[in-house]
Order: structure tokens, then C-alpha cells, then sequence
């Protein structure tokens, strides 16, 4: 019925999901970032979460971090499982996936928002890692049904 469709629609925005959570507490306070004292791999993470609308650079990451790119490389591999700029994409697709939950942004603007200039890249990477395209996780996990097709359904349950 149109309106166990809503709630099926709704039920992931009511469970809670940690990486919608983390990132938009994190986009809610990247202005008051604390400032502590931190090693170079934290140093990278932090640089990468601040910058993730800006292109992938080794140089400006390892002069961030204070270390060399190629002991850095190392370092925040064995740290954190990935590589950092496979981190920086797993991250990015983590903010597109909130954006396209909870906006009506194009694949586009989310695209660019995310910082990514080109759009095949993005849908690339993001199907890479979450196994599905951006449109197709957008139906999944849209907010509701259209109104229209809700008024239709509520409408006729109210009926005799």
C-alpha cells in the first residue's frame, strides 16, 4: 500500500546511521576544529577532512603532515588500512552519500560539492565503493515517496 511504502521509504532516516552522523556532525564543526598537539598521520587525516573539495596532492599532504610523501604513504597505510587518497574518496562518497539522502541536489552538483570536477569519475569511484551507482543509491534511500503518489494512497485509505 502507499502508505507501508512511506514508512519502508522513511525507516532508514529513523534508524540511526553512524556515517551520516559523523559526517555531519563533522561538516557541522570543521570551522571550530580543536587544535592538539598530533603525530603525521593524524596530521594527513586531518589535512585530508579539511580539504576534500580540493584535488589530490602528495606534496602539499606530506609538507601538511610534516614528513616525506613516501614515509607517509607508509605510515597512513599501515594506520588506517588505505592508502590517503583512497581514503580521501572514501570519505567524499561518505558526504555524497549524505547529500543524496537528504537533498535534491543533481548527481552534478553533488559531484562538485564533493570535489570532484569530472561526474563519470565520481559515479565511478562511488560504485567502486559502495557497489552501486549514485541515482541507484538516491531511489534506495530517498526521504519519501512523491507527494503525489502519497495523497493518492492516504486519499483512498480514508475511503469506505
Amino acid at each position: 500500500t502507499p502508505l507501508a511504502e512511506l514508512a519502508t521509504a522513511t525507516s532508514h532516516v529513523l534508524l540511526p546511521n553512524l556515517d551520516r552522523q559523523q559526517t555531519v556532525q563533522q561538516m557541522m564543526i570543521e570551522v571550530n576544529v580543536k587544535v592538539q598537539a598530533a603525530g603525521s598521520v593524524d596530521l594527513a587525516r586531518r589535512y585530508i577532512d579539511a580539504h576534500l573539495t580540493e584535488p589530490y596532492d602528495i606534496e602539499n599532504l606530506s609538507r601538511a603532515a610534516t614528513t616525506s610523501a613516501r614515509t607517509l604513504l607508509r605510515h597512513f597505510e599501515a594506520t588506517h588500512g588505505v592508502s590517503p587518497v583512497n581514503y580521501m574518496h572514501q570519505q567524499r562518497v561518505t558526504r555524497a552519500k549524505v547529500l543524496l539522502e537528504t537533498t535534491y541536489l543533481s548527481i552534478e552538483q553533488i559531484a562538485q560539492a564533493c570535489g570532484y570536477a569530472d561526474t563519470g569519475s565520481f559515479r565511478r569511484i562511488f560504485q567502486k565503493i559502495t557497489g552501486g551507482l549514485p541515482a541507484l543509491y538516491r531511489e534506495q534511500y530517498r526521504l519519501r515517496t512523491s507527494r503525489h503518489r502519497w495523497r493518492q494512497g492516504a486519499l483512498s485509505t480514508t475511503k469506505p
